[in-house]
């Protein structure tokens, strides 16, 4: 084997060794081998080998060298793309006790944590009183929006609830809801909303004493104050009680013997010279003639899932009466009436019709009307509960 490097031409060689090469051709063919094992090539598999050759050394610097584009090229990760981030310390807000008429203030802070701009819009709120303040509707990143409910508190009373929504264009966060409560303290209450009398003897009166609480009370601004009856077989005044050195104003509420019979329900109305403080009371009860009911309502108390069965009123009176219609007025009762002593007594047996009645509780009324013209109309309340 000779230690020759030959490579030749289609029309000749150059002829290389350790001493000297010479020249015979122009257009080249190429081998790379020793002399004696020269294999000749064409043109065309020595452009594929140049080729090959070229590819393989691109490769390998892109494989070492990391991707061919510059870093500020690179496609963005999903990660990496802008987006705003909604965040609140707190969604809801307890105004606590608050004083009717007295303005008050729930603050909610909107921050955005993301990085692009956060846009808020469509707010809304439950209440008419309350009035909506946003100091931005475009919250920068690492910055904050403040939103604030004012509520004007002149026509409310006992416990709120305020709910606050507004959309925004957060992807995790496109609406939020939030809560304002409170209590609203009147300025003019009673101790109790109702009085249900019940049945009340036809000979006999009755009366019943409420005391009033409020502002108005506790800072002892009571005085102008005015009661107002629509019946006018019900009284009602304002009297002034003792306790040590404080004094506090009742309602005093008398219906009188001689009401007519039947059943009654009366609102009286306590207001004072502030337009804002104004008391309600609803009075109900039932006025006997001479038609006595035993008892007086129909009460459907049982077990949960349990019969509740049938109940039975009886009306008996001395003078000679008939019973002329029985309406329910629920629907829910098949009502049915037995002559005991003809003219005397009568028994109404009622029970509650099977499938009708939906849900735990319902409060009906049956009507018994009579060709009396003392006592035309009986009420019977109807009361369906579940037994705890």
């Amino acid at each position: 084997m000779r230690d020759d490097l030959t490579i030749l031409y289609p029309k000749g060689e150059w002829l290389f060794n350790r001493a000297a090469a010479s020249h015979r051709q122009e257009s080249f063919r190429v081998g790379i081998f020793a002399s004696d094992d020269l294999v000749p090539m064409n043109r065309l598999q020595t452009y594929g080998y140049i080729l090959f050759l070229c590819l393989s050394i691109v490769s390998g610097m892109l494989l070492y060298s990391g991707p061919a584009w510059p870093n500020s090229r690179r496609p963005a990760a999903p990660g990496n793309q802008k987006t705003p981030h909604l965040s609140m310390p707190y969604t809801v807000v307890d105004m606590g006790e608050i004083d009717q008429g007295k303005d008050s203030e729930a603050t909610f802070y909107i921050q955005n944590k993301g990085n692009a701009a956060l846009m808020i819009d469509n707010l809304t709120v439950s209440d008419s009183a309350a009035v909506l303040e946003l100091t931005a509707n475009v919250v920068r990143p690492s910055e904050e929006a403040i939103l604030r409910c004012v509520l004007d508190t002149s026509n409310m009373q006992g416990r709120i609830i305020i709910h606050i929504t507004f959309h925004s264009n957060d992807p995790e966060h496109p609406a939020t809801t939030l809560q304002a409560t409170g209590v609203i303290r009147p300025l003019l209450g009673l101790e109790t909303p109702l009085i249900f009398a019940g049945q009340i003897g036809k000979e006999a009166p009755f009366s019943k004493t409420v005391a009033l609480n409020g502002t108005l009370v506790r800072e002892g601004k009571c005085d102008g104050l005015k009661v107002y009856v629509n019946s006018p077989f019900i009284q009602a005044t304002i009297v002034k009680k003792r306790h040590g050195d404080k004094i506090t104003p009742m309602l005093h509420i008398l219906v009188p013997a001689d009401m007519k019979a039947g059943t009654f329900k009366e609102v009286i109305r306590v207001v004072s010279e502030n337009p804002a403080a104004e008391a309600s009371l609803v009075v109900a009860g039932q006025k006997l003639g001479v038609i006595q009911v035993k008892p007086d309502r129909l009460a459907f108390f049982s077990p949960k899932g349990a019969d509740p069965g049938s109940r039975t009123v009886v009306l008996e009176s001395q003078k000679v009466f008939h019973i002329k219609e029985i309406q329910d007025l629920s629907g829910l009762l098949s009502l049915s009436v037995q002559t005991v002593r003809p003219g005397k007594c009568y028994e109404i047996t009622a029970a509650i019709k099977k499938g009708m009645l939906k849900g735990n509780s319902f409060l009906g009324l049956v009507q018994v009307h009579t060709d009396l013209e003392e006592h035309p109309l009986i009420d019977l309340p109807v009361l369906i509960g579940v037994n705890q």
